[in-house]
Protein backbone atom coordinates (compact mmCIF):
# COMPACT_ATOMS: atom_id res chain seq x y z
CA UNK A 1 0.00 0.00 0.00
CA UNK A 2 1.18 3.53 -0.80
CA UNK A 3 1.07 5.91 2.16
CA UNK A 4 -0.02 9.40 1.13
CA UNK A 5 1.60 12.17 3.17
CA UNK A 6 0.68 15.83 2.81
CA UNK A 7 3.60 17.88 4.14
CA UNK A 8 2.42 21.44 4.72
CA UNK A 9 4.39 24.50 5.78
CA UNK A 10 1.49 26.55 7.09
CA UNK A 11 3.60 29.67 7.58
CA UNK A 12 7.14 30.96 8.02
CA UNK A 13 6.51 32.94 11.19
CA UNK A 14 8.13 31.76 14.42
CA UNK A 15 8.56 33.05 17.97
CA UNK A 16 11.89 31.21 18.31
CA UNK A 17 15.05 32.20 16.45
CA UNK A 18 16.97 28.93 16.56
CA UNK A 19 20.65 29.13 15.73
CA UNK A 20 20.40 26.16 13.35
CA UNK A 21 16.81 26.52 12.11
CA UNK A 22 16.10 24.06 9.28
CA UNK A 23 13.96 26.59 7.39
CA UNK A 24 16.00 29.60 6.27
CA UNK A 25 12.75 31.35 5.27
CA UNK A 26 11.55 31.33 8.87
CA UNK A 27 11.73 34.40 11.08
CA UNK A 28 9.54 36.35 13.48
CA UNK A 29 8.54 38.87 10.79
CA UNK A 30 7.68 36.63 7.82
CA UNK A 31 3.90 36.79 7.37
CA UNK A 32 3.67 34.52 4.31
CA UNK A 33 0.98 31.96 5.02
CA UNK A 34 -1.44 29.56 3.34
CA UNK A 35 -5.11 30.20 3.99
CA UNK A 36 -7.64 27.70 5.31
CA UNK A 37 -9.71 28.16 2.15
CA UNK A 38 -6.80 27.16 -0.06
CA UNK A 39 -6.01 24.15 2.13
CA UNK A 40 -9.63 23.04 2.10
CA UNK A 41 -9.64 23.28 -1.69
CA UNK A 42 -6.44 21.19 -1.94
CA UNK A 43 -7.65 18.55 0.50
CA UNK A 44 -10.83 18.13 -1.50
CA UNK A 45 -8.90 18.18 -4.77
CA UNK A 46 -6.70 15.27 -3.62
CA UNK A 47 -9.59 13.50 -1.90
CA UNK A 48 -7.91 13.29 1.49
CA UNK A 49 -9.09 10.39 3.66
CA UNK A 50 -8.56 8.80 7.06
CA UNK A 51 -5.82 6.51 5.73
CA UNK A 52 -3.66 9.55 4.89
CA UNK A 53 -1.31 11.62 7.01
CA UNK A 54 -1.06 15.41 7.21
CA UNK A 55 2.15 16.97 8.54
CA UNK A 56 1.86 20.56 9.77
CA UNK A 57 5.11 22.48 9.96
CA UNK A 58 6.36 26.01 9.50
CA UNK A 59 7.68 28.36 10.81
CA UNK A 60 5.63 27.68 13.88
CA UNK A 61 2.34 26.13 12.67
CA UNK A 62 0.45 26.88 15.88
CA UNK A 63 0.85 30.62 15.25
CA UNK A 64 -1.37 30.26 12.18
CA UNK A 65 -4.47 32.39 12.79
CA UNK A 66 -6.78 29.69 11.41
CA UNK A 67 -5.16 26.70 13.12
CA UNK A 68 -8.41 25.64 14.79
CA UNK A 69 -10.31 25.77 11.49
CA UNK A 70 -7.64 23.61 9.89
CA UNK A 71 -7.60 21.08 12.72
CA UNK A 72 -11.39 20.99 12.88
CA UNK A 73 -11.58 20.11 9.17
CA UNK A 74 -8.96 17.37 9.61
CA UNK A 75 -10.75 16.11 12.72
CA UNK A 76 -13.90 15.60 10.69
CA UNK A 77 -11.91 13.70 8.06
CA UNK A 78 -10.38 11.47 10.80
CA UNK A 79 -6.92 12.08 9.33
CA UNK A 80 -3.70 11.40 11.20
CA UNK A 81 -2.06 14.77 11.95
CA UNK A 82 1.61 15.18 12.84
CA UNK A 83 2.51 18.64 14.16
CA UNK A 84 6.13 19.82 14.36
CA UNK A 85 6.02 22.65 16.89
CA UNK A 86 8.24 24.45 19.38
CA UNK A 87 5.50 23.74 21.93
CA UNK A 88 5.02 27.31 23.11
CA UNK A 89 1.54 27.75 21.63
CA UNK A 90 -0.19 24.39 22.09
CA UNK A 91 -2.85 26.05 24.23
CA UNK A 92 -3.92 28.01 21.14
CA UNK A 93 -5.69 24.82 20.07
CA UNK A 94 -9.32 24.22 20.99
CA UNK A 95 -9.11 21.36 23.56
CA UNK A 96 -12.01 19.59 21.81
CA UNK A 97 -9.70 19.01 18.83
CA UNK A 98 -6.95 17.30 20.80
CA UNK A 99 -7.83 13.76 19.77
CA UNK A 100 -5.97 10.46 19.35
CA UNK A 101 -5.17 11.24 15.68
CA UNK A 102 -2.86 14.13 16.63
CA UNK A 103 0.82 13.68 17.44
CA UNK A 104 3.07 16.56 18.47
CA UNK A 105 6.86 16.54 17.99
CA UNK A 106 8.51 19.09 20.27
CA UNK A 107 12.28 19.76 20.44
CA UNK A 108 13.76 20.06 23.91
CA UNK A 109 17.28 21.29 23.28
CA UNK A 110 18.61 20.64 26.78
CA UNK A 111 18.43 22.32 30.15
CA UNK A 112 16.88 25.77 30.43
CA UNK A 113 20.07 27.67 29.64
CA UNK A 114 20.96 25.53 26.63
CA UNK A 115 17.41 25.51 25.26
CA UNK A 116 17.10 29.28 25.51
CA UNK A 117 20.59 29.76 24.04
CA UNK A 118 19.63 27.70 20.97
CA UNK A 119 16.20 29.33 20.53
CA UNK A 120 17.60 32.78 21.35
CA UNK A 121 14.58 33.53 23.53
CA UNK A 122 14.69 33.57 27.33
CA UNK A 123 11.00 32.66 27.62
CA UNK A 124 10.99 29.67 25.29
CA UNK A 125 11.94 26.87 27.71
CA UNK A 126 9.42 27.79 30.40
CA UNK A 127 6.60 28.32 27.91
CA UNK A 128 7.29 24.99 26.16
CA UNK A 129 7.35 23.03 29.43
CA UNK A 130 4.19 24.77 30.67
CA UNK A 131 2.33 23.77 27.49
CA UNK A 132 3.53 20.17 27.67
CA UNK A 133 2.50 19.99 31.31
CA UNK A 134 -0.94 21.34 30.38
CA UNK A 135 -1.34 18.52 27.85
CA UNK A 136 -0.30 15.77 30.25
CA UNK A 137 -2.11 17.15 33.31
CA UNK A 138 -5.37 17.22 31.34
CA UNK A 139 -4.74 13.73 29.95
CA UNK A 140 -5.70 14.62 26.40
CA UNK A 141 -5.65 11.54 24.12
CA UNK A 142 -3.18 13.07 21.65
CA UNK A 143 0.40 11.77 21.49
CA UNK A 144 3.41 13.88 22.47
CA UNK A 145 6.96 13.12 21.32
CA UNK A 146 10.04 15.08 22.31
CA UNK A 147 13.02 15.58 20.02
CA UNK A 148 16.68 15.69 21.05
CA UNK A 149 18.94 17.31 18.44
CA UNK A 150 22.56 16.61 19.31
CA UNK A 151 24.84 19.56 18.61
CA UNK A 152 27.99 21.25 19.90
CA UNK A 153 26.20 23.00 22.77
CA UNK A 154 24.12 20.00 23.87
CA UNK A 155 27.16 17.72 24.00
CA UNK A 156 29.34 19.90 26.20
CA UNK A 157 29.88 17.47 29.09
CA UNK A 158 28.38 19.51 31.96
CA UNK A 159 25.54 20.65 29.71
CA UNK A 160 24.75 17.10 28.62
CA UNK A 161 24.50 15.90 32.23
CA UNK A 162 22.13 18.70 33.25
CA UNK A 163 20.14 18.26 30.02
CA UNK A 164 19.78 14.53 30.63
CA UNK A 165 18.03 15.28 33.91
CA UNK A 166 15.62 17.58 32.06
CA UNK A 167 14.87 14.98 29.35
CA UNK A 168 14.08 12.46 32.09
CA UNK A 169 11.54 14.81 33.68
CA UNK A 170 9.88 16.44 30.64
CA UNK A 171 6.12 15.72 30.57
CA UNK A 172 5.30 13.68 27.43
CA UNK A 173 3.58 10.38 26.72
CA UNK A 174 5.09 8.76 23.64
CA UNK A 175 8.50 8.62 21.91
CA UNK A 176 11.89 10.31 22.05
CA UNK A 177 13.34 11.34 18.68
CA UNK A 178 17.15 11.30 18.66
CA UNK A 179 18.97 12.99 15.81
CA UNK A 180 21.87 15.33 15.18
CA UNK A 181 22.00 18.90 13.98
CA UNK A 182 22.22 19.03 10.21
CA UNK A 183 24.12 21.79 8.47
CA UNK A 184 21.77 24.50 7.16
CA UNK A 185 22.07 28.02 5.79
CA UNK A 186 21.16 29.30 9.24
CA UNK A 187 23.68 27.09 11.07
CA UNK A 188 26.44 28.18 8.69
CA UNK A 189 25.58 31.84 9.25
CA UNK A 190 25.79 31.25 13.02
CA UNK A 191 28.97 29.12 12.73
CA UNK A 192 27.36 25.99 14.18
CA UNK A 193 29.21 22.88 13.07
CA UNK A 194 27.90 19.34 12.69
CA UNK A 195 29.24 16.82 15.18
CA UNK A 196 31.79 14.23 14.08
CA UNK A 197 30.62 10.61 13.95
CA UNK A 198 32.64 9.50 17.00
CA UNK A 199 30.99 12.10 19.21
CA UNK A 200 27.52 11.34 17.83
CA UNK A 201 27.97 7.66 18.66
CA UNK A 202 29.07 8.44 22.21
CA UNK A 203 25.98 10.49 23.07
CA UNK A 204 23.53 8.35 21.10
CA UNK A 205 24.73 5.40 23.13
CA UNK A 206 24.32 7.27 26.42
CA UNK A 207 20.77 8.28 25.50
CA UNK A 208 19.99 4.74 24.39
CA UNK A 209 21.20 3.23 27.67
CA UNK A 210 19.21 5.78 29.67
CA UNK A 211 15.87 5.44 27.90
CA UNK A 212 15.75 2.04 26.17
CA UNK A 213 13.76 0.37 28.95
CA UNK A 214 11.27 3.18 29.50
CA UNK A 215 10.53 4.87 26.15
CA UNK A 216 10.08 4.17 22.46
CA UNK A 217 13.12 5.66 20.70
CA UNK A 218 13.32 6.96 17.13
CA UNK A 219 16.71 7.43 15.47
CA UNK A 220 17.25 9.22 12.16
CA UNK A 221 19.86 11.36 10.40
CA UNK A 222 22.36 10.10 12.93
CA UNK A 223 24.79 7.20 13.53
CA UNK A 224 23.67 4.15 15.53
CA UNK A 225 26.80 2.02 15.13
CA UNK A 226 27.59 2.16 18.83
CA UNK A 227 24.13 0.91 19.69
CA UNK A 228 24.36 -1.99 17.26
CA UNK A 229 27.67 -3.06 18.82
CA UNK A 230 26.08 -3.03 22.26
CA UNK A 231 23.84 -6.01 21.57
CA UNK A 232 22.62 -8.35 18.87
CA UNK A 233 19.29 -6.63 18.40
CA UNK A 234 16.95 -8.08 15.81
CA UNK A 235 16.01 -5.58 13.12
CA UNK A 236 12.50 -5.80 11.68
CA UNK A 237 12.28 -4.03 8.32
CA UNK A 238 8.73 -3.00 7.57
CA UNK A 239 8.11 -2.42 3.88
CA UNK A 240 6.27 0.74 2.93
CA UNK A 241 5.91 3.24 0.10
CA UNK A 242 5.40 6.95 0.62
CA UNK A 243 3.92 9.45 -1.80
CA UNK A 244 4.71 12.88 -0.40
CA UNK A 245 3.01 16.08 -1.54
CA UNK A 246 4.65 19.31 -0.35
CA UNK A 247 2.42 22.37 0.08
CA UNK A 248 2.98 25.95 1.21
CA UNK A 249 1.48 29.33 0.32
CA UNK A 250 3.07 29.33 -3.14
CA UNK A 251 3.95 25.68 -3.90
CA UNK A 252 2.20 22.37 -4.51
CA UNK A 253 4.47 19.59 -5.71
CA UNK A 254 5.30 15.93 -5.22
CA UNK A 255 8.70 15.28 -3.65
CA UNK A 256 10.73 12.31 -4.86
CA UNK A 257 12.10 10.40 -1.88
CA UNK A 258 15.48 8.77 -2.41
CA UNK A 259 18.42 7.74 -0.35
CA UNK A 260 21.47 10.04 -0.27
CA UNK A 261 24.69 8.29 0.65
CA UNK A 262 26.98 10.04 3.12
CA UNK A 263 30.76 9.73 3.09
CA UNK A 264 30.79 7.81 6.36
CA UNK A 265 28.13 5.35 5.19
CA UNK A 266 30.04 4.24 2.09
CA UNK A 267 32.41 2.15 4.19
CA UNK A 268 29.93 1.19 6.92
CA UNK A 269 28.51 -2.33 7.20
CA UNK A 270 25.34 -0.92 8.76
CA UNK A 271 24.62 1.69 6.09
CA UNK A 272 21.19 0.17 5.36
CA UNK A 273 20.17 1.31 8.85
CA UNK A 274 21.46 4.85 8.35
CA UNK A 275 18.05 6.39 7.76
CA UNK A 276 16.76 9.88 7.00
CA UNK A 277 13.33 11.26 7.85
CA UNK A 278 13.91 13.89 5.13
CA UNK A 279 15.35 11.89 2.21
CA UNK A 280 13.51 8.62 2.80
CA UNK A 281 10.79 9.54 5.33
CA UNK A 282 11.93 6.61 7.47
CA UNK A 283 13.25 6.10 10.99
CA UNK A 284 14.79 3.34 13.07
CA UNK A 285 12.58 2.72 16.11
CA UNK A 286 13.53 0.83 19.24
CA UNK A 287 10.97 -0.72 21.55
CA UNK A 288 10.33 -4.10 23.17
CA UNK A 289 14.03 -4.92 22.76
CA UNK A 290 13.90 -4.77 18.96
CA UNK A 291 14.79 -2.31 16.21
CA UNK A 292 12.18 -1.54 13.56
CA UNK A 293 12.64 0.28 10.27
CA UNK A 294 9.40 2.23 9.94
CA UNK A 295 7.82 5.19 8.23
CA UNK A 296 8.19 8.31 10.36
Amino acid sequence: MVNKVYYINLNYLCDNKCIFCYSHNTNYLNKSTITFEKLQFLFEKYNISKIDRVVLNGGEPLLHKEINKILSFLYQKEVEVLIFTNGRNIRNIDPKLLNKNIRFVVPIHGDKNIHNYITRDEKSFDETIENLRWLTDNKFPCLVDIKIILNEKTTEEDGFRSSLEIWKEVPFNNAIHITKMMETKVSKANKCKELEVRKINKYNLELFKEFRSSRKLKFYSTCINGILKLGAYKVVKNEFQVKLLYIDYQSEKYIGLRRKEKKCSLECRERDLCLSEVDEYSVLEFYKDRLYKNME
